[in-house]
């Protein structure tokens, strides 16, 4: 990252009534890259010191597999399913983080990969906000990850539970993106 202090900064200027909140996502981990990509297992995988500071001085509040209410609005928010950043793939199940929430307020799931819609869907959430896939990045890119998540990019109502997939600003690999669009996405949510 060029000038972490700078972002930082930047970042902690959002202005908010209710704070920022987020995710880490699977390469959100001090790991080595070949040719742009990484080959390291969970088990090396480990957040590093100076990216949880970089989150603080951003003023953004990391959720793992915990929940926060805001202005009425449960967000539950998921440790990452590849490398939860501690050298290890646990995190709680969907059920027992779940079981935080109480269902007769608005719950909305932030979690990395778009999976599990159905198992959130069925202990309670209202919606679910991802990213991870870049809408495969690089044309054909976007066909593949259609087919190896039911939502991929955009938005999708699955039972009975709204699905939010962003395709992201950003790139994984090589520093370029053909036949998909970078996107930052604003919701607005009536409850």
């Amino acid at each position: 990252m060029t000038d972490p202090d700078r972002q930082a900064q930047i970042l902690s200027g959002i202005q908010t009534k209710y704070g920022v909140y987020g995710v880490w996502g699977n390469h959100d981990v001090v790991e080595p890259l070949l040719c742009g990509f990484a080959l390291t297992p969970p088990s090396q995988a480990f957040r590093s010191e100076d990216m949880a500071q970089f989150m603080k001085d951003a003023n953004i509040t990391m959720l793992e597999d915990e929940t926060a209410t805001v202005n009425g609005i449960q967000i539950v928010g998921r440790k990452d399913r590849e490398k939860a950043g501690d050298g290890t793939e646990d995190r709680e199940s969907t059920k027992d983080v779940m079981s935080q929430v109480s269902p007769d307020r608005p719950v909305v799931v932030l979690q990395h990969e778009p999976k599990d819609f159905e198992e959130m869907a069925e202990y309670g959430a209202d919606l679910a906000l991802c990213g991870h896939t870049h809408d495969g990045q690089i044309f054909p890119g976007n066909l593949l990850v259609s087919l190896m998540y039911e939502n991929s990019c955009g938005e999708k109502m699955i039972q009975g539970m709204d699905t939010i997939v962003t395709s992201g600003v950003g790139y994984y690999g090589p520093p370029l993106r053909i036949g998909t669009k970078s996107e930052i996405t604003v919701i607005n949510l009536n409850y």
